[in-house]
């Protein structure tokens, strides 16, 4: 038996620590140490919402965890080891209510998928991007990845590479 808050296990991170930082669709946020588990759930925590899309350890080894279900509106929240700061459509630039996705980029800007398009953060400041301007051809974007090159990579309704804002 293992302390897994849901068995839908959608994300994966280690962090510096070796620790392990696992998401789950609707149980929200465990961690594993190898020994003791530890549950972070959204009503307690202060993390977005329970329906947990991806997590990555940022440069500055916060953990970054993204969220949002059809029935829960989410975000995009980061954990500095003792509280969560959040990001969603209504204190920040987040286009959307559902993040799918995010990666950093070399210069550290947060790229963020949505079902309304793609946020990008550096520091403060957000700029977005949809079908109004640039080339995609939904605002329903599921995923990104970004080459040695700094392409991005976009999925959606098919794939889209962005070469701009390198």
């Amino acid at each position: 038996n293992s302390g897994l808050p849901n068995n839908q296990v959608t994300a994966l991170a280690v962090d510096k620590n070796n620790l392990l930082w696992i998401g789950t669709y609707g149980g929200g946020i465990a961690t594993f140490d190898g020994t003791s588990w530890k549950r972070y759930v959204s009503f307690l925590n202060g993390n977005l919402n329970d329906f947990i899309t991806a997590i990555k350890i940022g440069v500055d080894d916060k953990i970054w965890i993204s969220s949002g279900s059809p029935t829960s509106a989410g975000g995009i929240s980061f954990f500095d080891g003792s509280k969560f700061k959040n990001y969603n459509n209504v204190n920040s630039g987040l286009p959307g209510l559902i993040v799918t996705d995010f990666t950093f980029d070399k210069r550290n800007r947060l790229w963020i998928t949505t079902e309304n398009g793609i946020a990008v953060l550096e520091g403060t400041r957000w700029e977005i991007y949809n079908v109004l301007n640039s080339g995609l051809k939904s605002n329903a974007t599921i995923s990104i990845a970004i080459d040695s090159d700094q392409n991005k990579w976009i999925t959606g309704f098919g794939l889209a590479k962005y070469i701009g804002n390198k």
